[in-house]
């Protein structure tokens, strides 16, 4: 029988040595250590740059730097400005979202003989009038004589965030709730998110440029002129169908998470007419329009609900504070005109003076009521 073959002896190997192919494995490690410490270092200078770009620009008005004026994508920072600026101070203010800009102080003036301040924002919630009241008292010393609030519905809105500039430490934000108020960590991760770095690029090519945006401007008693719209309309360029798509579109989707006035937003609403009340503050409340066309295509998203829900409940509210409600829904509750209409709710200043006239109309200048309509 032919002996086997002896086997091939394994080398031992030594303490502390390597097994071959290790010198490979432990350079590829290497080599992804130092990818991952390079990635982490060119992703946190990004995020310095990009932080200290937001904090310079400051494009919405929430730091303490100024380098460039706050761009007019939030109106809140720039109608506070005007507010404390203008000399001698209004007696009535205007408050509403941007579908009450076009309620012109100088309309609201010849009326009631009171100067009046247009302080709508964009975008607004009941929040936002609650601020800007007690911001234009305790900050910009206004001594109101009448308080005029345009509601929208969606002012009530259950499942929509206050708006981000409220959220910080500004000379608006410090009158909200306690639960809502600023926070160093929400500050501070402000400064590294798209929209505040989108919001610092637009606010820089404005000064590069010299061009404003197209929404348009405020005179000193916070009326918007310069409407882009208006312009638009009057040089036959405003595509009205395609604003309304886009309104239909923006809106549905708004409806389709709202599905029921506030509690919190009630309360801001009743909170607002308390502290009117406590300063012998005449108001007016009416509900703001909205074009019949729109209102069908927001219908299956529960609109008819919604805006009954908030009727009700502002009623109910400026009732039990002896304030004047006017339910101006419909735009034939005040004679408007449907064409004046640019998107479905926004509307020029022909609807918006019919408006002034209908809730001034028992109200001669110097007169200073608090009853219930």
């Amino acid at each position: 029988m032919a002996a086997e073959p002896s086997p091939t002896p394994t080398p031992a190997l030594h303490p502390g040595a390597n097994p071959v192919g290790a010198p490979a494995a432990v350079h590829a490690e290497g080599d992804w250590r130092r990818f991952v410490r390079r990635f982490l270092a060119l992703l946190l200078g990004l995020l310095g740059v990009i932080g200290l770009l937001n904090f310079l620009v400051n494009p919405e008005g929430i730091f303490p730097t100024h380098l460039l004026p706050p761009v007019t994508l939030n109106t809140r920072p720039g109608k506070a400005k005007l507010l404390a600026e203008m000399d001698p101070k209004p007696e009535a203010l205007i408050l509403g979202s941007s579908r009450s800009m076009k309620v012109d102080p100088a309309d609201v003036e010849r009326r009631t003989g009171l100067r009046a301040f247009n302080a709508s924002v964009n975008a607004a919630f009941a929040e936002d009038y609650y601020v800007m009241l007690r911001y234009a008292v305790e900050t910009a010393g206004m001594q109101p004589k009448l308080v005029l609030i345009g509601a929208d519905v969606e002012n009530f809105h259950d499942h929509s965030p206050p708006n981000d500039y409220l959220l910080h430490a500004n000379s608006l934000g410090r009158f909200l709730n306690a639960n809502q108020a600023d926070s160093a960590w929400r500050r501070f991760t402000t400064v590294f998110t798209v929209l505040e770095t989108k919001l610092s690029i637009l606010s820089i090519q404005e000064a590069i440029t010299g061009q404003e945006r197209g929404e348009g401007t405020f005179e000193p008693n916070g009326y918007l002129k310069n409407d882009f719209w208006k312009a638009l309309k009057e040089q036959g360029k405003l595509d009205v169908k395609s604003r309304f798509e886009q309104r239909a579109a923006q809106y549905q989707a708004r409806y389709a998470s709202y599905t029921a006035p506030s509690k919190e937003r009630l309360d801001y609403f009743t909170k607002l007419l308390a502290y009117c009340r406590e300063r012998h503050i005449p108001v007016i409340v009416f509900l703001t329009p909205m074009h019949p066309d729109l209102k069908a295509r927001l219908r299956p998203y529960g609109y008819d609900q919604r805006r009954d829900e908030a009727a009700a409940a502002l009623q109910k509210i400026c009732a039990q504070e002896g304030v004047r409600f006017f339910d101006l829904s419909l735009p034939e509750s005040f004679g408007g005109d449907l064409n004046s209409f640019y998107d479905g709710i926004h509307m020029d200043e022909h609807n918006s003076g019919l408006i002034t006239e209908k809730v001034l109309a028992n109200r001669a200048p110097g007169k200073e009521t608090h009853a219930v309509q």
